[in-house]
């Protein structure tokens, strides 16, 4: 089992943004289609997505 999830850690190393970038897309995709999309999901979103740019940005940031 931890292999397994050892594996897909490393598969989502680097595209945990893109995913929830096109979380983001299918929601509002959904929404423009009359689907109601709870307020709180757009706000989890927001808050994954600016935690995963931040990390991503933090491991690119050159030592000093």
């Amino acid at each position: 089992m931890d292999e397994q999830k050892n594996e897909v850690v490393k598969w989502l190393e680097g595209k945990k943004t893109y995913a929830v970038a096109i979380t983001i897309l299918v929601c509002g995709l959904l929404n423009w289609q009359g689907v109601q999309v709870p307020e709180f999901v757009w706000a989890a979103l927001a808050a994954f997505g600016l935690g995963f740019l931040r990390a991503g940005v933090q491991k690119t940031k050159p030592e000093e």
